[in-house]
């Protein structure tokens, strides 16, 4: 549904699928066809996986945060194999479009259908 190439290591890309419990795909270039690592949740809406929205890069190269059809945005780390997001974070009512990182602040700026911004601090 979407590609994101990591902001400090080009190499790296994020890739947004539809599969449930494995949404965001981790790639490195130099690697050809070969997945590092797989991100997801277990998704609580009853609706379809292609709900989900636009996948962002912290900074720093090292999180990654997406929106979800759950009120929900979820932050990964990409130095650990986890599946599940390292957290979770409750933000608004509805549907969670996109959470963008600050450029210089742990901060998350969030957008949502229930017509609301967040702001969020990450720590």
């Amino acid at each position: 549904m979407s590609v994101l190439s990591n902001p400090c290591d080009f190499n790296l890309f994020m890739v947004q699928s539809g599969e449930p419990e494995k949404q965001l795909r981790l790639f490195d270039i130099r690697l050809r066809r070969t997945e590092l690592h797989s991100f997801g949740w277990k998704q609580d809406s009853s609706e379809s996986q292609s709900a989900l929205i636009n996948q962002s890069w912290s900074p720093d190269g090292l999180y990654i945060t997406s929106g979800s059809a759950d009120p929900v945005i979820h932050v990964f780390d990409i130095r650990y194999n986890a599946r599940k997001p390292t957290q979770s974070i409750k933000a608004h009512q509805k549907r969670v479009f996109k959470a963008e990182w600050h450029y210089s602040q742990p901060l998350l700026i969030s957008i949502s259908s229930d017509l609301n911004i967040g702001l969020h601090k990450i720590s």
